[in-house]
């Protein structure tokens, strides 16, 4: 089960990243005067702060929290990463609305937008590296079963809307435009939409 889950969240790293790809292709689009995409770019940082930051980030809240009880010296990595979820969370939506702004037709500021998007970018990727090389093994090291079992017992995980078996109707311009960025590995089929892909056994 503990590999299960962590490969499942490292999938959502990657998913992420290869989205933040596809922002940061938008981004320097822009840079360089061209026009972006604003659709995609609104469609990528609204799943961002839809799926991610109400699932993934508070289980690996939850998941961190139970770590430091078994490992006390993690305490201040853990902080620091809690308040980073907080942090990616009201940069997402501060992005979110500078675009949601652009497509209604209001004026922007070039450069706002290029810094903003600039901070959830990199944010949100050394966030997700320093997880991956600090804490995902202490996870699998510090862990007994029944440590997982509560974990996948107390919390809900819906099935991802863009990268499980069947995107929500909302987000299938994303997964067309994911198809034709070719910015990553996408694994439409290997994820059953109509089971919790953490907690699952089959």
């Amino acid at each position: 089960m503990s590999e299960r889950i962590l490969n499942r969240l490292r999938d959502d790293h990657r998913n992420i990243n290869g989205l933040l790809r596809i922002l940061g292709r938008q981004l320097a689009g822009i840079r360089r005067g061209d026009r972006p995409d604003y659709r995609l770019m609104y469609d990528i940082v609204h799943y961002l702060t839809y799926y991610p930051d109400r699932f993934h980030h508070p289980f690996e809240d939850v998941m961190f929290a139970r770590l430091i009880r078994r490992r006390p010296e993690f305490a201040t990595l853990v902080d620091g990463i809690e308040k980073e979820h907080q942090q990616i969370a009201t940069e997402g939506c501060k992005l979110r609305v500078l675009i949601g702004e652009i497509i209604d037709g209001l004026v922007v500021p070039r450069d706002a937008l290029l810094q903003a998007g600039a901070a959830y970018v990199n944010t949100y990727r050394v966030h997700m590296q320093t997880e991956e090389d600090e804490l995902f093994d202490a996870l699998a090291d510090s862990f007994q079963p029944a440590d997982w079992m509560v974990l996948t017992s107390v919390f809900y995980w819906q099935p991802d809307p863009v990268f499980s078996g069947e995107a929500s109707r909302e987000y299938h311009h994303l997964r067309d435009c994911i198809s034709a960025e070719g910015a990553g590995t996408w694994p439409w089929n290997d994820i059953d939409s109509h089971t919790c892909a953490v907690c699952s056994d089959a």
